[in-house]
C-alpha cells in the first residue's frame, strides 16, 4: 500500500543532503589516526584575483571578480576532488566574505577572453587522476572597491585525518590553504584594483563530525538506510 509522502521527512532529507555530502567528502580523503599518518596535498598554482566589468539584467555596470588556478595531482594515486573556495576582503571598515559561486555569464566571458575552457566548482567535482592537471576558475561576483587586501581560502586540497576525542566522538583534522593578496597603490590613484600575491601557506583546522545535528533535526518517523 502506498501512502502520501511525509512532508517533514522530505524537509529532513533536504536539510541532510549537504551534511551527508560534506561528511562523504571528508571520509573519502580520510584515515583513522591510529592507521597510516602519511599526508598528501594536491599542488595548486594560483593566479591573482582579477576583475571584469559586467552588465547584468536590471543592474548597472559592475566589476565582477574571478580567480584562475591550476590543480595538479602529484600524489601516488587518484584522488577525489571537492574544493570549497571563498575569499575575505579586508576593507577600510570591515571584512567581507564572498564564496565561490556559479556565474555562467562571467565564466563564459572569461573563457572567451583567454580562448579556453575552465572548470568551475561543480565541474571540478570528481576524480582527479594521478598526474592530471585541471585548469579551474573561481567566481565571486562584485566585491566592491574598498579593498586593502584579500585572503583566499581553499578546503579540500589535503588529506583529512579522522580522530576521536576523549569522549569517543569523531572529528576531522585538516589543513586549509591560505593565499594573501595585497592591493597595489591607493584607491584614489589606482581606480582599477590590482592585487599581487604576498603569502601562501596552510592553516591547521579541526571540525567535529555533525552526527548530533543529524539526530536533533530528524523527525520521529525518519530512517536512514
Amino acid at each position: 500500500m502506498t501512502g502520501r509522502p511525509n512532508p517533514s521527512g522530505r524537509r529532513f532529507y533536504t536539510r541532510l543532503l549537504p551534511v551527508l555530502a560534506f561528511v562523504t567528502t571528508m571520509l573519502s580523503t580520510s584515515a583513522w589516526s591510529e592507521e597510516e599518518e602519511i599526508t598528501w596535498a594536491l599542488d595548486v598554482e594560483y593566479g591573482r584575483p582579477q576583475q571584469m566589468l559586467m552588465v547584468l539584467p536590471l543592474e548597472s555596470e559592475k566589476p565582477y571578480w574571478y580567480l584562475l588556478y591550476d590543480v595538479t595531482n602529484n600524489t601516488t594515486r587518484d584522488r577525489y576532488l571537492f574544493l570549497r573556495i571563498w575569499l575575505v576582503v579586508d576593507g577600510d571598515e570591515e571584512n567581507r566574505t564572498y564564496p565561490d559561486r556559479l556565474i555562467p555569464v562571467l565564466e563564459s566571458k572569461v573563457e572567451k577572453t583567454f580562448e579556453r575552457e575552465f572548470s568551475n566548482r561543480v565541474e571540478l567535482m570528481g576524480k582527479l587522476k594521478k598526474g592530471e592537471t585541471r585548469k579551474c576558475i573561481a567566481l565571486f561576483g562584485p566585491i566592491g572597491y574598498k579593498i586593502k587586501d584579500v585572503m583566499v581560502y581553499v578546503d579540500g586540497l589535503t588529506k583529512n585525518t579522522l580522530h576521536k576525542d576523549e569522549d569517543g566522538r569523531p572529528y576531522f583534522h585538516f589543513r586549509r590553504a591560505r593565499v594573501l593578496y595585497e592591493r597595489q597603490g591607493k584607491p584614489e590613484d589606482e581606480p582599477y584594483t590590482v592585487l599581487l600575491k604576498r603569502r601562501q601557506d596552510f592553516a591547521s583546522e579541526t571540525l567535529q563530525v555533525p552526527d548530533e545535528a543529524i539526530k536533533k533535526d530528524a523527525p520521529d518517523n525518519a530512517t536512514l538506510e
